[in-house]
């Protein structure tokens, strides 16, 4: 396909940094690993939000990730990570982690196990969001027994709808329809592709401003979203 680069704002990429770090529980006394690819846009949006909270940014050769995760991150002393559930898992399975207080999975749906056996000994979170409105937009944090498809409720200066695919008409809470996204981190649009931006970026009619539509099946739950993968895929999501 033909690569899509985002533009976003100054505004919104501020607005992300100073609203993560408060759920994460990252103050001037962490240090968080940088463990996304410096081509994944969580990578930038965890180093400059670190740095925001006048917190340490650790970082190590992504090879060592694969082979010795656990050593690395006690030898930096890290205490929050961001990373896909593909990469933590890659955790050694005899590793002690001392210092480590949250874990933040994000980019794919987790394998239920995986929540299963971290929501009890740490901080865990699963996080939804897309490049187009600025890194992540929504937050949980996991309990024993929640399922891989709960991503939580918006970070402050986010706005998440499910709508009717299509029409995007309101839906009741429960049905299943398209996540859009409103708010300050909503992207400018995507570069010199005017018409995908026009078809991407949209105004809603009763809704402020302008919304993402980012083509993903979800569905409010206790006024959560629950997300799925695509819209024509079986899964689904929850917010």
């Amino acid at each position: 396909g033909t690569p899509k680069g985002v533009l976003v704002s100054h505004r919104a990429f501020h607005n992300w940094c100073i609203v993560k770090n408060g759920p994460h529980g990252i103050t001037s006394c962490s240090t968080v690993l940088i463990a996304s690819a410096s081509t994944f846009d969580p990578s930038i949006g965890d180093i400059f939000a670190t740095w925001a909270s006048g917190a340490v940014v650790a970082v190590a050769p992504r090879m060592l990730f694969f082979a010795n995760l656990g050593w690395v991150m006690n030898q930096l002393e890290v205490t929050h990570v961001t990373c896909t559930p593909s990469l933590w898992q890659y955790l050694e399975a005899d590793a002690a982690l001392p210092l480590l207080q949250t874990v933040c999975l994000g980019g794919e749906r987790s394998p239920q196990p995986l929540l299963e056996q971290w929501s009890t000994k740490l901080t865990l979170l699963n996080t939804y969001g897309t490049t187009e409105c600025t890194v992540w937009q929504t937050l949980r944090h996991m309990q024993l027994g929640d399922h891989a498809t709960l991503v939580g409720k918006s970070y402050p200066g986010n706005s998440i709808q499910v709508l009717e695919q299509g029409r995007l008409e309101a839906l009741a809470d429960g049905e299943r329809g398209e996540i859009v996204q409103g708010g300050v981190q909503v992207g400018l649009g995507y570069h010199q592709r005017p018409e995908l931006t026009a078809e991407c970026f949209v105004t809603i009619p009763g809704l402020d401003g302008r919304w993402y539509r980012t083509g993903d099946g979800g569905r409010i739950v206790n006024g959560e979203d629950r997300k799925s993968t695509r819209l024509n895929s079986s899964h689904l999501c929850n917010l």
